[in-house]
C-alpha cells in the first residue's frame, strides 16, 4: 500500500475490523480470524 500512500488507512481499517470480529463472532472463531487480520494489518500497514 506504500505505492498509494495508504499505510495509515490500512492500519486503521484492520484494527477496527479486528474489534468488529471480536464483537460479532464467537470467541473460538474470532481467535482464528484475528491473527490473520493482524498479519495482514502488519503487512499492508507498514510505513517503513
Amino acid at each position: 500500500m506504500r505505492a498509494f500512500n495508504a499505510e495509515k488507512g490500512c492500519n486503521a481499517t484492520y484494527t477496527v475490523l479486528q474489534e468488529i470480529v471480536k464483537q460479532n463472532l464467537p470467541a473460538p472463531q474470532a481467535s482464528l480470524v484475528c491473527p490473520i487480520l493482524e498479519l495482514t494489518r502488519r503487512a499492508l500497514g507498514t510505513a517503513s
